[in-house]
């Protein structure tokens, strides 16, 4: 069984917008200002 062909998924959609707000948070903390290069780079 399972969702008809075009039906969003819940879940999917539920995970995929909680991970952006937990990742718009921890960019907003970040200082690159107190960043060396190499971190940087990396971010």
């Amino acid at each position: 069984m399972g969702r008809t062909a075009g039906t969003p998924n819940k879940i999917t959609a539920e995970v995929k917008e909680k991970l952006e707000s937990l990742i718009d948070g921890v960019v907003g903390l970040l200082d690159i200002s107190e960043m060396n290069t190499n971190q940087r780079i990396c971010y």
